[in-house]
């Protein structure tokens, strides 16, 4: 159920005997929660092996279960994704569900069963709920129509700090090396993802589910994708480097808690219509 990493970073953490509602196929309700949302993130590795993070937009249908272990999407949703190269047969993917509005998330992980010219189909391996801790309202709009520039960058602008700065939620994909890919989301007060003059990145990890899906992948393969949208101009940056944990951080009351760095290694900003705007 656990792979190395995530029962390391279980260890690390204190947890002991975690429990998980791990599934090998997915709940109907699960497959009804995919078939009704108008977004989807999904996690891919690039030709380098690097993690990507996309946020595909459609009509609700454009995911539609097959079955228990299989989830059609849209391959018109995957190409508006603008940094989304269509997987090949038996490549890694991971999709995260989320509901802005009732706060519920679900995630699966699988991989490329087959790509028709309508949709892919994505084999379903573990399908499992998360907890609705830190997830905050964004309000479904259809966003800008049209091609997503993409602009690579150097350095964060003073207006992409700023964006950092009243950001209070982002998604990570990260991978097991060779294996399986995650996506997950992680929310918090403004500000809780801080841009250092170092060019680093860091945020808190707070109490969830002990899973440790995510940590336990980066003390495997420290590579991994933050994509982090502006709803208030419907852009986004995307972010790929490598991810250090400070296991043994202490605030200011000397209470510990785990600290995560990121440090950019590929940084590209992404145009209008990369996500919608909250109203």
């Amino acid at each position: 159920m656990f792979h190395p990493g995530e029962q390391q970073a279980q260890q690390l953490a204190g947890f002991h005997q975690v429990r998980a509602a791990i599934y090998d196929q997915m709940p109907q309700q699960h497959q009804l929660f995919y078939a009704q949302l108008p977004y989807l993130l999904l996690a891919q590795r690039d030709q380098h092996g690097w993690p990507l993070a996309h946020l595909l937009m459609a009509a609700p249908g454009f995911v539609q279960p097959l079955d228990e272990n299989h989830l059609a999407i849209q391959r018109s949703a995957l190409q508006h994704a603008p940094l989304l190269s269509l997987p090949e047969e038996g490549e890694a993917l991971a999709i995260l569900g989320i509901d802005f509005a009732t706060r519920r998330r679900n995630r699966a992980n699988g991989e490329v069963a087959a790509l028709g010219p309508d949709h892919l189909v994505m084999r379903v391996l573990e399908s499992f709920g998360n907890c609705p801790q830190y997830i905050h309202q964004y309000p479904w709009q259809v966003p800008m129509a049209g091609k997503i520039a993409v602009t690579p960058i150097t350095q964060l602008s003073g207006e992409d700090q700023r964006v950092l700065a009243r950001s209070q939620t982002f998604f990570i994909a990260s991978g097991e090396p060779g294996g399986s890919m995650d996506i997950s989301h992680r929310g918090g007060p403004a500000g809780f993802l801080r841009w250092h003059a170092s060019g680093q990145l860091s945020f808190d990890d707070f109490p969830g589910n002990r899973y440790m899906n995510t940590l336990g992948n980066l003390l495997l393969d420290a590579r991994c994708a933050l994509l982090i949208p502006d709803w208030q101009q419907g852009t986004a940056l995307h972010l790929q480097g490598e991810m250090t944990i400070d296991w043994e951080a202490e605030d200011g009351e000397g209470k510990a808690f785990r600290r995560l760095w990121f440090t950019p290694h590929h940084m590209v900003r992404l145009g209008a219509g990369a996500c919608w705007i909250r109203p």
